[in-house]
């Protein structure tokens, strides 16, 4: 009898195993668009070890517990979770108490409505700390190489009368770093500061003097 529900219990748990917890995109990639990107961030949190990177990025199916640490620390959203209802209802039976999120919780959506309401430099004050911004250094040639290597276009080329001018709009930046360890003149910065009044618009980016 023993050996029959030690039987069940593994089918029932390999039938609700999710085959791929995560999928990754590798066109969001930092390390598959620029093979000297240094980013690491989603194998340094991933404890189990299922990450890996060759032609592809790997996820060892087997390895992975579907923590999803490399989905919630990855810049670029290169990851995603593909669980469906019986893979959630196969993690549910390993946990005692489940505990769900408060994300329907009244009030909490209503803080992003409220953000225009506050006065400029309170809002500005609250909006730093969030959004990124990009420095440009006053030797930029302007290829624009950077706006092509983006992952998550943050960057664009806009046109300031006749003239190209690079654009940067804060929310699509994810802060991973790739245009600026692929600028062949070294001129970029990303910072976790946002000194404007609208993360949501595209804005030129002004050279400053390095």
């Amino acid at each position: 009898m023993g050996a029959q529900v030690m039987l069940r219990d593994t089918l029932l748990h390999k039938a609700l195993k999710p085959e791929m917890p995560v999928e990754a995109d590798r066109s969001r990639c930092s390390r598959m668009r620029f093979d000297r990107s240094s980013c690491a961030r989603c194998t340094e949190q991933c404890r189990a070890g299922a990450l890996s990177f060759r032609e592809e990025v790997g996820v060892d199916t087997e390895a992975c517990s579907g923590c999803m640490l490399c989905t919630a620390s990855c810049p670029s959203g290169c990851f995603e979770a593909d669980l469906d209802f019986f893979s959630v209802l196969g993690r549910l039976r390993k946990i005692p108490q489940p505990v769900l999120g408060c994300s329907g919780r009244p009030g909490l959506a209503s803080l992003n409505r409220a953000l225009p309401l506050l006065p400029a430099e309170v809002r500005r004050k609250a909006l730093e700390a969030y959004y990124y911004s990009l420095r440009l250094g006053e030797n930029c040639t302007g290829c624009f190489a950077c706006v092509g290597m983006c992952p998550s276009g943050a960057l664009r080329v806009g046109t300031e009368g006749a003239v190209p001018v690079l654009e940067f709009k804060s929310s699509l930046c994810g802060g991973c770093g790739l245009c600026r360890e692929f600028c062949m003149v070294s001129v970029l910065q990303v910072e976790r500061v946002f000194p404007g009044d609208d993360p949501f618009l595209f804005g030129k980016t002004v050279a400053h003097t390095a």
